[in-house]
């Protein structure tokens, strides 16, 4: 279940091993890999397009019934394909039980290389409360178009959320919207929101990425290979279900040239709840929270103790990060009328 480990598990140990890697996987001389797992990405893009399960479909519920680990979500929980400005966005949508009252909607994003699936759990708790949750993976990303682990520009995140605010309200959702991100999912929050200020009504982080654990030292090692090579395959990554294969060299450059816009953003007022684990590794979390509260002053934090990057799917940190999640969302209903 490395996808799960998003940034943590992608991120290459060291110049040494980037290099050895790219070598080995002989590089790719500029050009981006074959992605082995497209046919699978495709299946279930077509098999949603068609609003017919299939064999793909049916796959992927059965990984998701592991995951759940006996629970079962008193909602529905179906596959869509919606469409944006430069691609097509896979997702899984939770629709809450008829008994629970409707509040609202939320837009969640997964982390780094991994999906929406490992995040579906703890959503779908959100979901018994009433939230209609579309999970939705980013591009380059589960059944999303693009390529591996690519973006074009930050602002790319911000494009993405309107279309995904638009495809559900054409079909029907109400507010208060709400926008939640894991790790990179957490950076495409921050973009959004810094991007279009009244997109949403309110935003949830979990360990969000602004900038990583030992950014220098990727940064010099995409110097090195990026003449080179267009992608390295990530250090220690073992997920093959839907899990990103490559590491795109120009995600560090897209993210660097955020970092300095997300520097002169002037300070918002969207309420935002930010999650930490106590044990965090795998990002920069003194410099990314300074970023975070410039930008947000509204900012309202809280650490998870015994809890690393992985704030909200598998680990002990779900039930704690569920429930400060649904306290903050239960401030957020009253603070806009649904539309």
């Amino acid at each position: 279940m490395a996808g799960a480990y998003g940034l943590q598990r992608a991120a290459p140990a060291s110049l040494a091993a980037l290099i050895a890697l790219a070598a080995a996987g002989c590089g790719t001389l500029g050009l981006y890999p074959a992605d082995p797992l497209e046919p699978r990405r495709e299946a279930l893009r077509a098999e949603a397009h068609a609003g017919a399960e299939g064999p793909a479909t049916a796959e992927y519920r059965a990984m998701l019934a592991a995951l759940f680990r006996g629970y079962e979500f008193p909602g529905a929980l179906r596959f869509e394909l919606a469409e944006w400005e430069k691609g097509r966005v896979g997702l899984i949508v939770l629709d809450p039980p008829f008994s629970a009252p409707p509040r609202g909607t939320i837009v969640a994003y997964h982390g780094f290389m991994s999906y929406s699936g490992y995040n579906v759990p703890g959503l779908a708790r959100l979901a018994e409360r009433g939230w209609l949750v579309l999970a939705a993976d980013l591009p380059g990303h589960g059944f999303s178009t693009g390529l591996s682990g690519a973006i074009g520009d930050f602002s790319d995140y911000a494009l993405l959320s309107a279309a995904l605010k638009n495809w559900a309200r054409e079909r029907g959702a109400v507010g208060p919207w709400v926008i939640l991100g894991h790790s990179a999912g957490g950076a495409a929050v921050l973009a959004s929101l810094e991007r279009e200020p009244g997109l949403f009504d309110a935003g949830v982080l979990l360990a969000p990425l602004v900038r990583p654990a030992g950014y220098g030292r990727y940064r010099a090692a995409a110097a090195v290979l990026g003449p080179f090579v267009a992608a390295v395959p990530p250090y220690g990554y073992e997920e093959g279900f839907l899990g990103a294969p490559f590491i795109p060299l120009s995600y560090l450059r897209r993210l660097g040239a955020w970092q300095r816009r997300l520097a002169k953003a002037g300070p918002a007022a969207t309420p935002l709840l930010c999650l930490w684990g106590e044990d965090e590794d795998a990002i920069n979390v003194a410099y990314s929270r300074r970023a975070i509260v410039r930008a947000f002053p509204a900012v309202q934090e809280l650490t998870l103790p015994g809890v690393g990057h992985i704030v909200f799917d598998l680990g002990a940190g779900q039930a704690a990060a569920v429930d400060a999640i649904g306290r903050f969302l239960d401030r957020v209903r009253p603070l806009t009328a649904a539309p």
